[in-house]
């Protein structure tokens, strides 16, 4: 009895130890378990976090590429015709030719070839004489920073090159030129705007003139606030702009044969001041008038 009794207190005591065995490497692989799946969530979420990232990454690298790329293609192709059918004729004069000044370079009057307005001036030796010649860009040798210089490399401002022509004691060359945006560092078009003294003149180069009335008449369509009766015809819409400019042409062919000169200038810059506003109306510049004119 004794021994069935020890016996059966074994087997009791072994079911024990089996089932608590059982429970704790039960309950030991729940919480492994349990951490291996936090483990493998929270490894989820900083990989589902690093591949946002990347991806905001890659989204930021291709909207910089394509805007300087969108960049570099306005630049160059604000000009593009100038740059396709740029191709010097035999050089005639060479640099060796002219008079150079104490540092071997020759200035540069600079201007621009639509109207004439003197840009800037600048200074070239050989190498950026030689090296405008084969780009058709004007190149300057900067003497602050002591190396060649591209006018408008970082800034897209360049200067297409039109003609190069030396003075009378070939020491000075001026270059005629399509600028492209502003020629003076500060943002202004060109580097001569800092007046000493002027007299009061009557501007007679008749592109020059038209361009300032044109850019008059724009600028007070955007932005004056007080408008006199004439010029309440901005406001009238295009019906009305085109009422007055066929009256105005129609008095003009009805008056011509009997009106002196003196009448006949009035009545036509009257005439062409309509226009101009109808223009400004289309986004017609007086330079696109010349283009189609320029063939005929």
């Amino acid at each position: 009895t004794n021994s069935n009794s020890i016996q059966n207190n074994n087997i009791i005591i072994n079911n024990n130890k089996v089932e608590n065995n059982n429970k704790t490497n039960s309950n030991n692989n729940i919480i492994i378990n349990e951490n291996a799946s936090n483990s493998n969530s929270h490894i989820n979420k900083n990989n589902i976090i690093d591949s946002k990232k990347t991806e905001e990454k890659k989204s930021k690298e291709k909207s910089k590429n394509s805007l300087g790329k969108i960049l570099l293609n306005n630049i160059h192709n604000i000009k593009k015709e100038e740059k396709e059918s740029f191709e010097f004729p035999k050089v005639k004069i060479k640099i060796i030719t002219l008079k150079k000044n104490s540092d071997q370079m020759v200035p540069v009057i600079v201007q621009d070839y639509r109207n004439d307005d003197v840009l800037m001036l600048a200074y070239m030796n050989e190498e950026a004489f030689n090296a405008t010649i084969s780009s058709g860009k004007m190149t300057y040798w900067s003497r602050s920073r002591n190396e060649l210089w591209v006018k408008g490399l970082t800034s897209g401002h360049f200067q297409y090159v039109k003609s190069l022509t030396a003075d009378c004691d070939f020491d000075t060359i001026l270059a005629k030129v399509s600028q492209i945006g502003a020629a003076c560092h500060t943002g202004n078009r060109t580097c001569f705007f800092n007046n000493i003294i002027q007299k009061e003149y009557v501007e007679k180069n008749p592109i020059k003139a038209l361009d300032s009335l044109y850019d008059s008449i724009k600028d007070f369509r955007d932005n004056a606030s007080d408008r006199v009766e004439n010029e309440l015809l901005l406001d009238g819409g295009t019906d009305e702009i085109l009422q007055n400019v066929g009256e105005k042409f129609i008095n003009i062919l009805l008056s011509y044969k009997t009106i002196d000169q003196t009448d006949f200038k009035i009545e036509m810059s009257d005439f062409l001041y309509k226009i101009m506003i109808l223009m400004v109306e289309k986004g017609v510049t007086w330079e696109d008038i010349i283009k189609e004119m320029s063939p005929k």
